[in-house]
């Protein structure tokens, strides 16, 4: 975990950015550190796992905008805020925003050690989240039309006859196609099968595979198309 997570600064303050760098390293993390929020956006890649500590109000780019763009971006990254300023409103407000953390300045190291382990920890987590899915989604990409008709009534209760009829193919045709199916998919029986058809094309239960759409565009070719003035100003006025 801590071979492969970056710890990333985000703070005008090069004294509270030396400072911290030096724990980070100290607690066995790789260290990044960017005394502007626009730097920051700039440069970040959705695709390293990391988690960001950031100034709460930076001179350029509030540590809110910064997680209003990631989150934009398609990012899910965990998020320590620190502020001169702490208040139980902006807590209250920055963590039903999805931080992890809320800490004052002067931060306190053993509070600053334990919030930094906690957010690894939920990076580590949706990191191995998003690479399940991932290969849940090459899985679902991999099946036929004819294979996702057959799979979609499957979900729906439908047996085999049934499927058949509404298909106007053979029984046995439906069998062929539910086995090759269970190859692709890996799946052991039909319950197995059936959790396929509670899954989106990003792995998430409680959708229909019905609205599969194969996604080509990569989160990296995606964060390309951010690393431009012209587009980060319309995030930003967004």
């Amino acid at each position: 975990m801590r071979d492969r997570t970056t710890v990333i600064l985000v703070d005008n303050d090069e004294t509270t950015t030396e400072s911290l760098s030096k724990l980070v390293a100290r607690m066995g993390f790789r260290c990044q550190c960017y005394h502007s929020g626009l730097e920051f956006l700039e440069n970040y890649d959705c695709e390293i796992p990391s988690v960001i500590v950031s100034e709460l109000r930076t001179a350029d780019v509030s540590g809110l905008q910064i997680q209003r763009i990631l989150k934009d971006r398609g990012c899910q990254v965990p998020i320590i805020f620190l502020t001169h300023y702490g208040s139980i409103p902006l807590a209250a407000k920055t963590l039903r925003s999805g931080a992890v953390h809320f800490l004052e300045k002067p931060v306190n190291e053993q509070e600053f050690w334990d919030a930094v382990l906690e957010a690894v920890a939920v990076a580590d987590r949706w990191n191995n989240n998003r690479l399940h899915a991932e290969e849940i989604r090459q899985r679902m990409e991999s099946l036929t039309e004819q294979e996702l008709e057959v799979l979609q009534m499957i979900g729906d209760g439908e047996p085999n006859k049934s499927i058949a009829a509404a298909l106007g193919v053979s029984v046995r045709t439906v069998e062929i196609r539910r086995s090759s199916m269970m190859v692709k998919l890996n799946a052991k029986t039909i319950t197995d099968l059936i959790r396929f058809t509670l899954r989106d094309t990003n792995g998430h239960s409680d959708s229909f595979v019905g609205g599969l759409v194969p996604n080509h565009l990569s989160l990296s070719a995606r964060d390309t198309n951010y690393n431009n003035g012209v587009r980060l100003q319309s995030e930003l006025d967004n």
